[in-house]
Formats: C-alpha cells, sequence, structure tokens
C-alpha cells in the first residue's frame, strides 16, 4: 500500500505563555532554530507520522528545542548522534568530490522532474518512474511516494554536477523529515532547455542514488549510465526523428536499438531472452520489463511495446504491458550504454549498477547477439 507524503499542519503560535508558563520569546527561539533545522532525526521511520497531528507537533517542538541547545552551546550538529549512513569509505568520497563537484556533463538518460517530496526548495529527477521509488517508506516498509512527476528533461540537456551530499550525521539531522534523508543526495543546475548552455533553471534539482552502491567503482558506473562527459545531442540527432520525440518523452518507439531505448526510459527492472529457431537461423527475443510496460526486442531491436490492459503498439505509444513468466537472464553491458539486469526483481533503486567502461556519447546499438 502506497502513501503520500505531508507535511504536518503548522502549530498556530501564541502571543501569551502557553499552560506550563513557556514565554513567547523562547516560542520565537525554538522557530528559529526549527527554520534552520527543518528536523531533527526521530528514530522509528519518523515517528511523527505515526502518532498523530497534535504529538506530532510536541516532536517537533522537541527537536527544535534539541537543536536549540545545541546552536546556544556551541557544538558541531554532527556530535548530537546521528549516525552516517555513507556507505563507501570516507577516502573515496574525497577522491569522488573532487572528480566531480562543479562538473558539466550532458545527460544521457531523459529524466522525469517533479516536487523532492516535502522540501519545496528542489526538484526530484530520476529516469524511473516516480510511482516505483521507494526511497522513503513508512515504519511498516510501505513506501512513501513522491508527488507524481510534473514533467521530463530531455537526454542531451547540460547539466553541473553542484555538489554531493553523503548521508552523513550532520547531513541527516538538517534535511527535511519527509524527503529521503539516509540517502545520497546529488545536487544538480539543470539547463533551462536542451542544448541550452548559458542559462539554468531557478530551482536545484536532486537525483538520489541507489542505496546497491558501496564504493567508488560503483559510484562511477552509476553516474556513468546517466551523465556524459561528452555532448550527447550530435548521437540524439542521428536518431529518426520518431525516436527523437520518444526519448523526449520517455516511451520506447518500434525501430529504438537497446541503447536509444534505455537512454529514453532508462534500464529496465529485469530482462529475459531467449534464442528462436526460425527456419534454421536464430534470433534472439528478448523482453524488458519496466513496471506493467513489456519491450520486446527481436535482435536487439523494438519490435513490439505491450500495456497491461493489453492493447499492443506498433507505433510506440503504448506504455504498459504484463511481464514475461521467464526467469530473468542478465544482459551483458553495451560499450558505453547497456548494462545488465539484476537475476531477480529488485527495487529500482535497490540495484546496484553494472560496470560501464565510457563517459561517452552511446553508441547507435548492436543486435542483442553481439551483447552476448
Amino acid at each position: 500500500m502506497s502513501h503520500s507524503y505531508a507535511r504536518t499542519a503548522a502549530h498556530p503560535r501564541s502571543s501569551t505563555p502557553d499552560a506550563r508558563g513557556a514565554p513567547p520569546d523562547l516560542d520565537d527561539l525554538v522557530d528559529g532554530a526549527d527554520a534552520r533545522v527543518d528536523a531533527l532525526v526521530v528514530t522509528g521511520e519518523d515517528v511523527a507520522r505515526i502518532v498523530g497531528p497534535r504529538r506530532a507537533f510536541v516532536a517537533r517542538r522537541a527537536a527544535s528545542l534539541l537543536a536549540l541547545v545545541a546552536v546556544l552551546a556551541g557544538s558541531p550538529l554532527g556530535s548530537l548522534g546521528c549516525a552516517s549512513y555513507a556507505k563507501i569509505p570516507d577516502v573515496q568520497r574525497d577522491r569522488i568530490n573532487a572528480a566531480h563537484d562543479g562538473q558539466l556533463v550532458w545527460l544521457k538518460q531523459s529524466l522525469y522532474v517533479g516536487a523532492f517530496y516535502d522540501d519545496d526548495r528542489y526538484q526530484l529527477v530520476h529516469p524511473n518512474r516516480f510511482d516505483a521509488l521507494t526511497y522513503l517508506k513508512t515504519a511498516e516498509g510501505d513506501p512513501i511516494l513522491p508527488k507524481p512527476p510534473e514533467g521530463i528533461i530531455p537526454a542531451g540537456t547540460r547539466v553541473r554536477i553542484e555538489r554531493i551530499e553523503w548521508p552523513t550525521g550532520e547531513a541527516i539531522f538538517r534535511r527535511p523529515l519527509y524527503t529521503p534523508r539516509y540517502t545520497t543526495w546529488i545536487f544538480l543546475r539543470v539547463a533551462r532547455d536542451r542544448g541550452d548552455t548559458t542559462f539554468e533553471r531557478d530551482k536545484k534539482h536532486i537525483l538520489l542514488m541507489p542505496s546497491g552502491v558501496g564504493d567508488e567503482g560503483a559510484f562511477e558506473s552509476w553516474l556513468a549510465r546517466t551523465f556524459s562527459t561528452t555532448d550527447t545531442n550530435p548521437w540524439i540527432r542521428s536518431l529518426p526523428r520518431e525516436q527523437q520525440l520518444g526519448l523526449a518523452q520517455k516511451r520506447a518507439v518500434i525501430g529504438m536499438h537497446y541503447d536509444a531505448l534505455t537512454s529514453s526510459m532508462g534500464f529496465p527492472d529485469r530482462i529475459t531472452r531467449r534464442q528462436v529457431d526460425d527456419g534454421g537461423s536464430l534470433r534472439t527475443v528478448e523482453i524488458a520489463v519496466y513496471g506493467p510496460l513489456s519491450v520486446v526486442l527481436d535482435n536487439g531491436v523494438v519490435a513490439r511495446v505491450d500495456d497491461l490492459q493489453g492493447r499492443d503498439s506498433d507505433n510506440g505509444a503504448a506504455r504498459h504491458s504484463t511481464p514475461t513468466d521467464e526467469p530473468p537472464v542478465p544482459l551483458p553491458a553495451d560499450p558505453p550504454a547497456a548494462a545488465p539486469s539484476d537475476a531477480e526483481p529488485t527495487p529500482l533503486e535497490e540495484a546496484t549498477p553494472p560496470p560501464t567502461t565510457s563517459g561517452a556519447a552511446p553508441a547507435r546499438g548492436a543486435p542483442a547477439s553481439q551483447r552476448g
């Protein structure tokens, strides 16, 4: 069962002391601390979501008072006992920061864009559907979904990686309660339009790192799936017009090679493969599954798109289909863009990214038989 996030309603402030005699100036100090630190890490998977509005207000006040004590005492936020959830060792994180902070790149994949959970300062971007993201959960393990996406940032858009914020104790302490506080945030400045090299969008954008990334090599491989250090627009312009539109709209189009499919829709949740005897010659038929969407590739080229309601699409307009019953088979990586899928279905952001060797724009794609 999915839940939509909700911000706790602001408690009305009173100009008179409360029943316990708390003076108004203390309330002002608490509000100031609350503004500086959106929420303290409240253990037990965000108690405020569970105990109701009144107790949630008390919990936020308690968090703000503790933050106020820390500020007045001059102690660093990290010393308040917040554990770090950064899996990558410090030395490797330092190298990653040095390599990527301020880096100019281009999108290899089109990204959904929308509200960043309960923090309206930022925008969330992700190659996968927002209704499949499980970065934030209730105590029962049910996902708390972000709002539906508001649009799409197409492949070929220039991006500046502003900084990488790891889930250290201090970062977790400062992050708002109803956000993925225990996840690495990649802060991005995104060009207003594809091909624009001058103007950036007003809000910063955040890309969330998969939790399975545990070392520097895995991080670089994951990052290279989404970003290219060289301009991807020449490759995009080399595609047929209908496929270019498919990339901009994040949909599968008949005739796409596998690399164009992943640039459009991201990497599939899983993929199956079988050999078909076609009168003495073997054809490789693959089924790429994107949640309820199924895309059939014949020798590495999209041949059919099915949806959950049973409608078939020969023009790429359909978006969904039922998955196959065959056991998933890993798909070896295409240099430089293709990547394997997990042998068993896993949450999209939990899968460890496969190795890649280059950040260059993807090639036109090869038949599946050449991908192993």
